[in-house]
């Protein structure tokens, strides 16, 4: 909601120090930009109010779940229908946020939280280990095609996103210092909320950084004279952008031959998904991915189970079924 404007001078600075406020935390570009977007249809709306409210310390439970109750009727301006459930997840998102800002500083406290809605159709997109192989085997198709170098990189940068399972600002923020080569592991110095955690990764992700380090980092140093202690560097000697991330990654996805649209969340979401399927301790789970509370890893549990379940709904299926060639029916 760019167009709303707001006249309020309070609000005006409580938007711009928010969104000083989530940069600090280290959240992504994107999110620092869109989460005071939305929160400006708050501040809007409190604006309007007969009377006005003047001061953001007059926000109170009923009028944020009056605003929540208007923006859930309200109709999407492009299309006319109902706002989806992913725009008002975001919404929510935005207003909790802000709230805690307001906490946070000393502003005003409010304990309320929104509640997310819970879509039925969306799913997250995962992997499977054998598509992960395909994507590995495509980096070495690359370097047929191209530099050796940027092969290398390649593979360091699948070990970071599904390896260690970094979020993407993580990866791209990581330094070469930021690898302990004895345990081996990632310091991820940087992560949500400015958390650092360190995650432990197999030899085969360690070896394959040490060799983009040794043989392959240097091509993109000294093609543009750079000094960087970037880890994954781009064509131009800097460090990886969101954007170069995303391009490459989608780049391998077609040479692997893969039909989904695959993003460095896909490849977190994968290793997690793998990695409880294997066995693995959820409480280790989450501290490799550096969530705060198990109840954001809760969701590859859930994944989990429907995948068992559609897998003997599919055995049953074939153990009921009379055709064995169906090319007649």
């Amino acid at each position: 909601m760019k167009k709303l404007i707001i006249q309020n001078q309070h609000f005006q600075t409580l938007l711009i120090d928010y969104e000083s406020w989530l940069a600090t935390l280290n959240h992504p570009p994107k999110t620092v930009e869109t989460l005071p977007i939305h929160t400006r249809e708050l501040l809007h709306f409190l604006e309007n109010q007969n009377p006005p409210i003047q001061h953001i310390t007059e926000l109170t439970k009923p009028l944020v779940k009056e605003f929540w109750v208007q923006v859930q009727q309200r109709k999407n301006e492009r299309t006319g229908g109902g706002l989806s459930i992913n725009h008002c997840n975001k919404m929510t998102v935005a207003i909790n946020k802000f709230l805690n800002y307001l906490r946070s500083n000393q502003i005003h406290t409010l304990e309320m939280k929104l509640p997310r809605q819970k879509s039925f159709t969306a799913e997250r997109t995962i992997l499977t280990i054998e598509e992960v192989k395909q994507l590995y085997q495509a980096t070495y198709t690359s370097h047929r095609q191209g530099n050796e170098a940027l092969s290398l990189r390649d593979r360091a940068m699948l070990g970071i996103y599904y390896g260690a399972g970094c979020r993407l600002t993580e990866g791209t923020q990581l330094n070469i210092t930021d690898l302990d080569w004895k345990t081996p592991a990632l310091i991820v110095r940087k992560g949500k909320l400015n958390k650092q955690r360190i995650v432990p990764i197999p030899n085969t992700v360690a070896e394959d950084m040490y060799t983009y380090i040794q043989n392959g980092r240097e091509f993109f140093l000294k093609e543009n004279k750079t000094n960087t202690e970037a880890l994954l560097l781009s064509m131009f000697g800097e460090r990886m952008s969101h954007s170069g991330i995303h391009t490459r990654i989608t780049q391998l996805v077609a040479l692997a031959g893969i039909n989904k649209r695959i993003t460095a969340h896909c490849l977190r979401h994968s290793i997690a998904t793998h990695l409880l399927e294997a066995g693995t301790d959820i409480i280790l789970i989450a501290q490799m991915l550096g969530h705060s509370t198990l109840d954001s890893t809760q969701i590859y549990a859930h994944i989990n189970k429907r995948n068992q379940n559609r897998q003997e709904m599919q055995r049953i299926w074939k153990q009921q079924t009379p055709f064995t060639n169906t090319s007649n029916v």
